[in-house]
């Protein structure tokens, strides 16, 4: 079986030239009830491609990536976000873009096939996942899509899951379109609106770790990239700026004391959710054994602080 994922942060350059979409749903089309059975379910009325109609998604799938998302932030202990029906239209007709140019981009181009204002700013303002098969062999979950962005197999920035363990994040907003093409290729896009962060947290965390305690392998896979950002301003997100990673240590250790080599060590201040991040791989750990963290001399607005926490990536 055949498949790949293209992730938001690498902008692609393949563009159909063509504009077949409005703002407003295509007047010429409607639900496309010729979708494959094993695919109807995802849907109240099923997108139409060929026609640049992005569809309905049903309430239940909305819920399916809504509820992943609050199961991976109680780990972490933060607050549970909402939905933000509003956003429905543009999330799926940013999937819809992303599905019929076969590409993914934060800022696809006006003449993109079936491009729509709506669905431009969804793309600017929303974590953004496609992938395919070579059939239909299996049918992409909600589950997955929340579980990649976590994963950020394919993305250094991490942009995508610090969006997702922000802790001033509010609500979200889900899309996907899937298409099967005339060859059997299985093409799938997926967008989580994640553009609602203004105002205070109630978070009750001083840092958002990942791995974190007891975590699905599913979302974190051992040789993936390791990341810990600082919550020094329960204000405001941009208030978390003032966090200095330039002399901090990190430590990973088992129960039994052995120690692990930590590696590629980066930190940014990027605005990515919380904007301080510190960020590494660690060699030789495995599953379902518990490690210890400790990051030390970290400098939060002038004090050094050192900060310890465990995880076990459960398989």
């Amino acid at each position: 079986m055949k498949r790949f994922w293209l992730l938001a942060l690498f902008i692609l350059s393949y563009f159909l030239f063509y504009s077949c979409s409005e703002e407003s749903t295509n007047p010429k089309t409607g639900c496309d009830y010729t979708i494959d059975s094993r695919l109807a379910f995802l849907y109240d009325c099923p997108p139409g491609v060929d026609d640049c109609y992005e569809g309905t998604l049903s309430n239940a799938e909305k819920m399916r990536a809504l509820d992943r998302l609050n199961f991976i932030r109680s780990i972490h202990g933060l607050p549970e976000v909402g939905y933000n029906p509003e956003q429905d239209v543009a999330v799926q007709k940013s999937a819809l873009i992303a599905v019929a140019n076969q590409a993914l981009t934060h800022f696809p181009e006006t003449t993109a096939s079936c491009y729509t204002k709506l669905g431009y700013d969804a793309c600017g303002q929303s974590n953004l996942h496609l992938s395919y098969y070579s059939s239909l062999s299996h049918v992409w979950t909600a589950e997955e899509s929340i579980d990649g962005w976590i994963n950020e197999k394919y993305s250094t920035s991490l942009g995508h899951r610090r969006w997702f363990l922000s802790p001033f994040l509010k609500n979200v907003a889900f899309g996907r379109v899937d298409r099967i093409l005339s060859n059997g290729q299985y093409w799938v896009g997926s967008t989580m609106w994640v553009w609602d962060t203004d105002g205070e947290t109630d978070a009750n965390v001083d840092f958002v770790a990942c791995p974190f305690h007891d975590y699905p392998s599913t979302a974190f896979q051992k040789d993936l990239i390791f990341s810990f950002s600082v919550l020094m301003n329960k204000t405001s997100q941009p208030g978390n700026k003032n966090v200095n990673f330039s002399t901090s240590t990190i430590s990973v250790r088992d129960d039994n004391q052995n120690s692990y080599s930590v590696q590629n060590s980066n930190k940014d201040n990027d605005y990515y959710g919380l904007p301080n991040n510190l960020q590494w791989t660690v060699s030789g750990i495995d599953y379902n054994i518990r490690y210890n963290v400790t990051i030390s001399n970290v400098n939060v607005s002038g004090q050094m602080k050192n900060y310890s926490y465990w995880f076990k990536l459960e398989k």
